[in-house]
């Protein structure tokens, strides 16, 4: 009886993954025929640049990316200086790494909010380093218990605008 029950389960596995290569056949085939379009594309457009321009080269048009960063998702929609900015003037008091980058992501993304990940800090914190190196706002150590383990710049770093004078 056991082995009807593993049989039919096997048979199952073994027919869900032909429909998957099946499917997985269907859109390589589809990739090739945009590929070969793209190629006949790029083509076309070199061909109508040499007619327009003889002289230019086409060698300055550039023709390697790195695809894992194309296909990698933008952390923010906005431009993140411009959104850190904002949560830096949205009131005078100093602030931590982790509150800037809530209320940036608050400030980008008011239907899908959520909190941020080690990733959303960190791109804060370039942002943060930046800022501060041209003096734009300033920073200050906060006071732990002398138990606490001091960890990292910024996570011992406030931040706030520098005031006009």
């Amino acid at each position: 009886m056991a082995e009807s029950h593993l049989i039919s389960q096997f048979s199952k596995l073994i027919e869900s993954s032909y429909k998957e290569k099946a499917i997985l056949e269907h859109q390589l085939t589809q990739l090739e025929q945009q590929k070969s379009d793209l190629e006949d594309k790029i083509l076309c457009f070199e061909n109508t640049l040499m007619y327009l321009e003889p002289n230019f080269d086409l060698r300055q048009i550039k023709t390697q990316f790195n695809a894992s960063r194309l296909i990698k998702p933008r952390l923010f929609k906005q431009n993140l200086q411009l959104l850190v900015a904002r949560a830096l003037k949205q009131s005078e008091r100093w602030k931590t790494l982790y509150s800037i980058a809530n209320e940036a992501l608050a400030l980008d993304s008011s239907k899908d909010y959520f909190s941020p990940k080690r990733e959303h800090e960190l791109a804060v914190a370039r942002v943060l380093k930046r800022l501060y190196k041209k003096g734009i706002i300033e920073r200050r150590e906060v006071e732990l218990h002398k138990r606490t383990i001091k960890r990292g710049f910024f996570r011992r770093s406030e931040w706030r605008l520098k005031p006009l004078e």
